[in-house]
C-alpha cells in the first residue's frame, strides 16, 4: 500500500471501489464466497451504520445488487461499469422493455456478448424493472455518502486510512469469546469474566503457569475428548477415573481431580491452621479470591492462589502421564514455585 492511499481503494477496486460499493444494495454473502473475513465484517458493519441512518442505497443499480444474482452471486462487470452502465433504467426503452442487443450496443456505442447481455437482463427481477420504470434515474455522482454518522462523529469515508478502520472495529467488537459462552452453559450465574482473566496476572509472576491457566479459561489445552476427535486415540476414556475425558471432567468432575483438590486443601488449612472451603469452580474459573476469609493474610492469599494455580497445571501433567497425582511431589513442586516466586514458607 503506497503511503497516504486510502485503504478502501486497493481491494475494492473489482467492485468499483468502496464508495461506488456502499451505494449499492450488496449482500456481502453475495459479493464473493472467498472475500476475506475482515473485508466481510468491514461491509456488514457499514451496511449497520446504513440501516440505522436516513442514508438510503439505490436498489436500482445494476452492480452488487443482491437481488440481481447470476449462480447466487451479484453481478460487477468493469468494462460495462467504465461506460457509464449504472441503473437498470439504462437498460430500458421509453416504453418501459429491454432494449434489444442492437439497441443496446448503439445507444453506448458498446458491443457485448449476446450471452452476457441477456444473463444479465433475465437476472433482473420483475418488480425492480417495474420501479425502474416510474422512478427517475437519479445521479450516481449525486447520491449523498460523503458522511456517515457514528455516535457522535462523522466519518469522511474518502479520507478514511488503515487506522481508523481499525479504531472503528476496535470500538464496535462485542463478540463474545466462544469459550465463554460454554462455560456460561455450566456456571450461567457468573457474570465478570474480565476479573477472571486479570486473577490469573495477579497471582502468579510465572510466565507458565499464566499461560496454562489462560489456555484453561479459554478451553484450548486438549483432553481426550479432542484427541478422539481429531482420530489421534481410539476413545476418550479419562486415564484417571472411568468417565469420559473433557475440560470439564479433567478440572471438575473427575474423581481423583475432586480427590486432590481435598488433599491439597487440607494440607493449607492444617499448615497455616485457616478454614478454608473452595468450591470446585472458583477454582477452574480463578473466581477463588471471593471466598477467602477477610482476615486472611496477604502472604497466606499469594500462597494459597499460587497452590491453586499451580495444582491444575500438576493434574493436567499427570493426566496426559496416566499418572496418579501424588501429594508429597506435588509440595516438593510447590514448595520450589514459592521460592521461585519469593513466599517460601
Amino acid at each position: 500500500m503506497m503511503p497516504g492511499k486510502p485503504f478502501q481503494t486497493i481491494f475494492f477496486n473489482k467492485y468499483g471501489g468502496l464508495a461506488f460499493l456502499l451505494k449499492c444494495n450488496f449482500d456481502s454473502a453475495k459479493l464473493d464466497k472467498n472475500l476475506p473475513l475482515f473485508y466481510r465484517e468491514l461491509l456488514d458493519y457499514f451496511q449497520e451504520l446504513t440501516n440505522n441512518s436516513q442514508y438510503i442505497t439505490n436498489d436500482l443499480i445494476l452492480w452488487n445488487n443482491k437481488n440481481i444474482t447470476v449462480d447466487k452471486k451479484s453481478l460487477f462487470w468493469k468494462s460495462w461499469f467504465d461506460r457509464g452502465i449504472y441503473f437498470i433504467g439504462d437498460l430500458l426503452n421509453s416504453a418501459g422493455k429491454f432494449l434489444t442487443l442492437d439497441e443496446f450496443q448503439k445507444k453506448f456505442d458498446f458491443k457485448v456478448s449476446y450471452l452476457n447481455y441477456f444473463q444479465l437482463i433475465a437476472a433482473i427481477p420483475q418488480e425492480l424493472k417495474r420501479k425502474a420504470l416510474v422512478s427517475p434515474t437519479p445521479d450516481l455522482f449525486s447520491i449523498p455518502l460523503e458522511f456517515q454518522q457514528l455516535n457522535d462523529r462523522t466519518l469522511l469515508l474518502p479520507k478514511m486510512r488503515c487506522k481508523h478502520y481499525y479504531k472503528m472495529f476496535i470500538e464496535k467488537n462485542n463478540t463474545e469469546p466462544t469459550a465463554i459462552k460454554s462455560w456460561k452453559k455450566l456456571f450461567p450465574y457468573f457474570t465478570d469474566w474480565k476479573r477472571s482473566f486479570k486473577e490469573i496476572y495477579e497471582s502468579s509472576r510465572d510466565n507458565k503457569l499464566r499461560q496454562f491457566s489462560f489456555k484453561v479459561l479459554h478451553r484450548i489445552i486438549p483432553t481426550r475428548k479432542e484427541l478422539k476427535k481429531y482420530k489421534l486415540v481410539t476413545d476418550d476414556i479419562c486415564s484417571l477415573c472411568p468417565h469420559s475425558d473433557s475440560i470439564e471432567n479433567t478440572f471438575l468432575h473427575c474423581t481423583e481431580t475432586v480427590n486432590f483438590y481435598m488433599k491439597t486443601l487440607s494440607w493449607f488449612n492444617n499448615y497455616h491452621n485457616t478454614r478454608i472451603h473452595l468450591p470446585h469452580e472458583h477454582i477452574v474459573l480463578n473466581t477463588f479470591k471471593d471466598v477467602f476469609p477477610p482476615k486472611l493474610s496477604n502472604p497466606l492469599k499469594h500462597r494459597l492462589c499460587l497452590l491453586i494455580l499451580f495444582q491444575t497445571k500438576y493434574l493436567y501433567t499427570c493426566k496426559n502421564l496416566s499418572k496418579r497425582p501424588d501429594l508429597e511431589e506435588f509440595l516438593s513442586k510447590l514448595h520450589q514455585q514459592y521460592r521461585i516466586e519469593n513466599c517460601g514458607l
